[in-house]
Protein backbone atom coordinates (compact mmCIF):
# COMPACT_ATOMS: atom_id res chain seq x y z
CA UNK A 1 0.00 0.00 0.00
CA UNK A 2 1.05 3.30 -0.88
CA UNK A 3 2.45 5.29 2.34
CA UNK A 4 2.14 9.11 1.52
CA UNK A 5 -0.47 11.59 2.38
CA UNK A 6 -1.40 14.30 -0.16
CA UNK A 7 -0.72 17.58 1.42
CA UNK A 8 0.38 21.06 0.52
CA UNK A 9 3.18 22.74 -0.66
CA UNK A 10 6.13 22.85 1.84
CA UNK A 11 6.38 26.56 0.42
CA UNK A 12 3.62 29.53 0.12
CA UNK A 13 4.37 31.12 -3.17
CA UNK A 14 1.86 33.21 -2.71
CA UNK A 15 0.10 31.69 -6.09
CA UNK A 16 -3.29 30.99 -4.51
CA UNK A 17 -3.44 34.22 -2.76
CA UNK A 18 -2.79 36.48 -5.85
CA UNK A 19 -5.29 34.68 -7.89
CA UNK A 20 -7.96 35.18 -5.32
CA UNK A 21 -6.99 38.97 -5.04
CA UNK A 22 -7.18 39.50 -8.97
CA UNK A 23 -10.72 38.01 -8.46
CA UNK A 24 -10.95 36.09 -12.28
CA UNK A 25 -9.47 33.33 -12.06
CA UNK A 26 -12.47 30.53 -11.32
CA UNK A 27 -10.96 27.01 -11.86
CA UNK A 28 -7.33 25.54 -11.30
CA UNK A 29 -6.68 22.32 -13.26
CA UNK A 30 -4.02 20.31 -11.42
CA UNK A 31 -3.02 17.45 -13.49
CA UNK A 32 -3.66 13.90 -11.66
CA UNK A 33 -2.02 12.28 -8.75
CA UNK A 34 -2.90 8.55 -9.72
CA UNK A 35 -4.99 7.66 -6.63
CA UNK A 36 -7.15 10.75 -6.11
CA UNK A 37 -9.41 12.30 -8.40
CA UNK A 38 -11.43 15.45 -6.95
CA UNK A 39 -13.23 18.89 -7.45
CA UNK A 40 -13.52 21.29 -5.11
CA UNK A 41 -14.53 24.63 -4.60
CA UNK A 42 -13.02 27.60 -2.23
CA UNK A 43 -13.63 30.66 -2.06
CA UNK A 44 -15.04 31.01 -5.66
CA UNK A 45 -12.34 29.09 -7.02
CA UNK A 46 -12.67 25.42 -8.48
CA UNK A 47 -9.78 23.20 -7.78
CA UNK A 48 -10.00 19.92 -10.30
CA UNK A 49 -7.17 17.00 -9.99
CA UNK A 50 -7.92 14.92 -13.46
CA UNK A 51 -8.97 11.26 -13.16
CA UNK A 52 -5.51 9.25 -14.32
CA UNK A 53 -5.87 7.57 -17.74
CA UNK A 54 -4.47 4.51 -17.15
CA UNK A 55 -2.29 1.72 -15.28
CA UNK A 56 0.35 3.40 -13.06
CA UNK A 57 3.57 1.80 -11.57
CA UNK A 58 4.21 0.76 -8.35
CA UNK A 59 3.84 2.61 -5.32
CA UNK A 60 1.01 4.59 -7.46
CA UNK A 61 -0.99 1.55 -8.98
CA UNK A 62 -3.91 1.27 -5.97
CA UNK A 63 -6.65 3.53 -7.70
CA UNK A 64 -9.60 1.35 -8.44
CA UNK A 65 -10.68 3.37 -11.93
CA UNK A 66 -8.91 4.87 -15.15
CA UNK A 67 -10.23 6.96 -17.67
CA UNK A 68 -10.18 10.52 -18.34
CA UNK A 69 -11.69 14.03 -16.87
CA UNK A 70 -13.96 15.88 -19.35
CA UNK A 71 -13.78 20.02 -19.07
CA UNK A 72 -16.91 21.36 -21.00
CA UNK A 73 -16.83 25.42 -21.52
CA UNK A 74 -19.27 26.97 -23.13
CA UNK A 75 -20.79 30.27 -23.46
CA UNK A 76 -19.12 33.74 -22.98
CA UNK A 77 -19.43 36.26 -19.93
CA UNK A 78 -21.66 36.18 -17.33
CA UNK A 79 -23.30 32.93 -19.46
CA UNK A 80 -20.10 31.21 -19.25
CA UNK A 81 -20.58 27.66 -18.19
CA UNK A 82 -18.01 25.15 -17.36
CA UNK A 83 -18.55 21.47 -16.67
CA UNK A 84 -16.37 18.56 -15.22
CA UNK A 85 -17.01 15.14 -15.42
CA UNK A 86 -15.11 11.70 -14.72
CA UNK A 87 -15.50 9.64 -17.46
CA UNK A 88 -14.61 5.60 -16.11
CA UNK A 89 -13.80 3.83 -18.48
CA UNK A 90 -12.30 0.72 -17.05
CA UNK A 91 -12.77 0.06 -12.61
CA UNK A 92 -10.75 -2.52 -10.95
Amino acid sequence: MCAYLPGVSPVNSGFVEKCKELGSTKYIFCGHDHENAASVTDDGITYTYGLKTGPSPVPWNFAKQTGGTLITVSGKGESQKVTIENIVINEV
